[in-house]
């Protein structure tokens, strides 16, 4: 994902729902088992030669062979903006058998409603020698909050899931080593403060709590790799507002 955030053009498709100070964030939920993708909740888009397809009840990234160097599809959820002044979570199971040593991945974007160059990014690199679970950062569309935050149990499926505080404005990374079938058992990462205080990682995204709000993603990428259906999958994706 390094390089894709400097060339996709950083356009979010959601416009600024809020004209004043009340967010109440609406709970969604999506199994992918219906017979074709929820458009009227997703907003698909991407580059290359990448796709995302709901098959037998799962989300499936795959990149055939006519790949490009860079490869990214992803689905933005519409409708539904966390806001800054709520604390929220979102959480979906993933999958990765690939061994590209760190090269392609299924995960979140996270980005500032007011700016889609600010994002944070967790990603699922499967179990190889650059596996894990990764979270990283861009301010501007740069990557100069410091080193990405990364941890590698050796699994090839887990879940990913992003908190806010709405008190503290601080994203935190957790991560599930064996999915969603056996309860979660969540672990933390690190964390990420969007107003420049505190966390694993700082930078002021110069939000506020009377307009801001986030937008989200769900997505896969790849650099010049080929990526079989059902490799890397998303599954069991959800969100809502925390007391």
């Amino acid at each position: 994902m390094k390089t894709i955030i400097l060339t996709l053009g950083l356009v979010s498709f959601g416009l600024n729902p809020f004209t004043g100070g009340a967010f109440a964030l609406t709970p969604f939920s999506d199994n992918f088992n219906a017979p074709k993708l929820d458009t009227d909740a997703w907003t698909p888009g991407g580059e290359g030669g990448a796709k995302l397809k709901q098959t037998n009840g799962v989300l499936r990234f795959l990149v055939p062979k006519n790949k490009a160097d860079e490869d990214y599809a992803f689905l933005e959820l519409k409708g539904i903006y966390p806001g800054y002044n709520e604390s929220w979570q979102v959480i979906v199971d993933v999958t990765n058998t690939n061994e590209h040593r760190g090269n392609s991945a299924p995960g979140f974007w996270i980005s500032s409603g007011d700016d889609p160059s600010d994002v944070v990014f967790f990603e699922f690199y499967g179990k190889g020698p650059k596996g894990g679970f990764i979270a990283s950062f861009t301010n501007n569309g740069v990557y100069n909050v410091g080193p990405d935050l990364v941890t590698n149990p050796g699994v090839t499926k887990g879940s990913l899931k992003v908190t806010f505080s709405k008190t503290t404005k601080i994203i935190t990374f957790w991560h599930d080593k064996t999915g969603s079938a056996n309860g979660y058992q969540w672990v933390k990462l690190g964390t990420f403060s969007t107003n420049g205080v505190g966390g694993s990682r700082r930078a002021d995204w110069l939000m506020n709590d009377e307009t801001s709000y986030f937008t989200i993603r769900i997505f896969g990428f790849s650099e010049g790799k080929i990526v079989a259906a059902g490799t890397e999958t998303l599954d069991n994706f959800a969100v809502k507002s925390l007391k």
